[in-house]
Formats: C-alpha cells, structure tokens, sequence
C-alpha cells in the first residue's frame, strides 16, 4: 500500500506490504440418521470450518445425485450401502471429503429357497441368505423350523405346502412352495401290482391304468415327475370294482414318473418311465 502526503512545501510518500492472511476451509458434515429402510430421506448439514463460501456435493445412488446447497436433503430408493463427497471452497482455495461408507439403506428380505429329498426326510436351503434377516419355517405338517438351512423328516408321503417367512428390520417377506413326497414302494400293502396294472411301461406317454378296487367308488388319480411337480389329476369313478383310465400325452419329457391312485384314505404308487 501506497500513502501519498502533500502540502505547499512539497510532498512526501511511504509505502508499506500489508499481508492478509487466511486459508483455504476443512470439509466436514453431519447426518440426522446414517440410514434406514429403504426409501430413506436424510439431511446432511455442512459442519465446515474456515468459512467457505461453495459447496459441492456428490451423493451416489441418491436423489438428487449431486448438490451446491450448504446442507442438503437427500433419498435413498434402493438397498445398499453409499459414501459421500463434499468439495468446500473459499477465497483461499478448495479442499475435499470423500467419505464411504456414509449410507446404509436396507430393504424388505428376499424369500426364496430350494430343497432336496430323500424318502421322507427333505433339506431346505434359503437362496441367498443375508446377514440379518431371519428365517422361520412352517413344514406344511404343523411342525416348524428356523434357520437358512434346515432338514425336516416327514411321516409319510403325500402333497405339503412348506412355507419360508424372511424377516429384518424393514419387515417379512414370504414364499411357499408345495412338496410332494413320493415313496417307490415294493410291498403289496403299499404297490397292489395284483390290483392294478400300468402298461405299457416305460411308454411314450400313451399308457393305460386297469384294476380292480374293491368297495371302492371314486379314485383320486395324480401323476407327479421324479422331483415332485404335478403333471395331472383326474377323478375317476370306480364302476363295478374296476378302475380303468386311459391317458394320451402328445409332449410328455422322457423321464421317471410316478402314477399315485388314492380311494378312501388309501393310497397306491406306480412308477412308470417314457421314453
């Protein structure tokens, strides 16, 4: 600076440096919460020192994206885990923050699972099991389970609707699947092969059911692949002690199968094979 002093006899100046200090400010927030159940809305709030003047923030996976506003209101739509960037600036200079993770947004479980059988014992598996969640099974035969994987002995063959219930924080979700459990059984008691006949076997899907049930009137006839899924059901009546049904599958796969005749809380297996 430069100082300028003039009077009649003359003039006089002096100069002097004057140094204005200062510096470029540190970035820092806040959050009002750190997450939640997604969607999730939360307010970031500039705790900066140094007095800056601009703000630029990136929110990756929110909305909005990004920001100039000191202290800005942000939602999370989707299940995952964020971090955070904030650029401060001043007269001195820019410095940045980034930040990760910062967010963490959960969302309601997924139910899903697959299982296995052997005989009447089935092994249950979640697909994709997180950390987190619990899982509740309910057997379809008033017995129930918990775990993302668990095995379950049945009493006796027949249809069960098993039923998976996936819970955290945000909430349950819930899947059911039906079983079917098929015994290849070899008594008589069980597979009256003097009784009923299937033949052709194996086939190509045109096959005839002929036998005889004696006091029996109507037959309940279901055929089931080798992993349990229903391919048919039909209601036959017996008419003079005999049974007889004739079935015609254009497109039935090559495979094992399984015919299951039930008549008054009785129940007959018959394994049959197309090619």
């Amino acid at each position: 600076m430069q100082l300028i002093a003039t009077g009649v006899c003359g003039s006089d100046t002096i100069e002097q440096t004057i140094v204005i200090e200062g510096q470029a400010p540190a970035p820092d927030f806040t959050t009002d919460v750190n997450g939640g159940c997604a969607p999730v809305t939360i307010q970031f709030t500039d705790e900066s020192d140094g007095n800056p003047t601009a703000w630029s923030w990136s929110f990756p996976g929110g909305t909005p994206a990004t920001s100039t506003e000191q202290n800005p209101v942000v939602t999370y739509e989707n299940a995952g885990i964020y971090g955070v960037e904030l650029t401060v600036s001043n007269a001195f200079g820019t410095e940045n923050l980034s930040v990760a993770p910062v967010v963490f947004v959960d969302d309601l479980p997924q139910a899903a699972f697959t299982y296995q059988t052997s005989l009447l014992q089935v092994d249950f598996v979640v697909t994709g099991a997180q950390v987190g969640v619990s899982y509740h099974w309910e057997f379809g035969d008033g017995a129930t389970g918990d775990g993302p994987d668990v095995g379950h002995e049945y009493s006796g063959p027949g249809s069960y609707t098993v039923k998976l219930i996936a819970a955290n924080d945000c909430g349950e979700s819930t899947t059911t699947q039906e079983v079917q459990l098929i015994i290849d059984a070899t008594t008589d008691q069980d597979k009256p092969a003097n009784q009923l006949h299937l033949y052709p076997n194996p086939n190509d899907g045109q096959f005839t059911l002929k036998g005889e049930l004696y006091g029996e009137q109507v037959a309940l006839l279901t055929i089931f692949n080798a992993i349990g899924q229903k391919i048919d059901q039909r209601i036959k009546q017996v008419v003079q002690n005999r049974l007889e049904e004739r079935y015609h599958f254009e497109q039935l796969p090559a495979g094992v199968y399984y015919l299951v005749v039930e008549v008054n809380a009785k129940t007959y297996y018959l394994k049959f094979v197309t090619v």
